[in-house]
């Protein structure tokens, strides 16, 4: 099937559509040329992807595409430990954002980010060591949630939180948002969750 009258359209259709399909997001600070091309050809998108069940959101205002099955299909499961994570990624970002113009990049540090765990109390280690620090931010990359930018001093290491975070309740205001993950994070601290959690952020 031929979307474009140029192969070579129709090979960056398939490369962008592939990306998609492979990680959900698509972040105009990140990539600012698939990014445009979705926007540009937006029908094409939409139309291609709803034949295999999947809607394509588009928020202009956050700079962020995301590739959704509604029907739930596709979803990774995640430890309590690691919903924690994504979940107070979130926190963090909303307070910030709530002070912030809404054009400014969104940074925590490392210290920050842990000091808010450890005050959580949900576990027997309020303190994240360096093996659990190593795999929460890696966790951070590989869902696109955020950009390290290390330091010498690891409580320094800078946190860009993406406006990606947000999408697990599109449709929310942000004082909903900092409710219903104020919320998620006690129930989990209750231990009323179950033991392994629905990644908000996928497909």
């Amino acid at each position: 099937m031929k979307l474009f009258e140029s192969d070579r359209n129709n090979q960056r259709f398939k490369d962008v559509a592939n990306k998609l399909l492979n990680e959900c997001f698509l972040i105009k600070k990140r990539e600012p040329d698939d990014y445009l091309f979705v926007i540009q050809n937006r029908e094409k998108f939409s139309d291609f992807f709803s034949t295999i069940g999947y809607t394509v959101n588009i928020y202009e205002h956050n700079n962020v595409i995301h590739l959704v099955n509604p029907d739930g299909n596709g979803r990774i499961r995640l430890k309590k430990d690691d919903s924690v994570m994504i979940l107070l990624l979130r926190l963090l970002y909303i307070e910030k954002k709530k002070s912030l113009n809404e054009n400014t990049e969104i940074r925590v540090t490392w210290e920050e980010f842990a000091n808010k765990y450890a005050l959580l109390k949900i576990s027997q280690k309020p303190r994240i060591d360096k093996v659990r620090r190593d795999e929460v931010l890696r966790l951070f990359r590989r869902y696109k949630l955020a950009k390290v930018y290390p330091q010498d001093k690891p409580d320094d290491t800078q946190i860009e939180i993406y406006p990606t975070i947000l999408f697990a309740l599109p449709n929310s205001s942000i004082d909903q948002l900092y409710a219903e993950t104020e919320s998620m994070l006690g129930d989990l601290k209750r231990g009323g969750a179950a033991d392994e959690q629905e990644d908000p952020e996928e497909n």
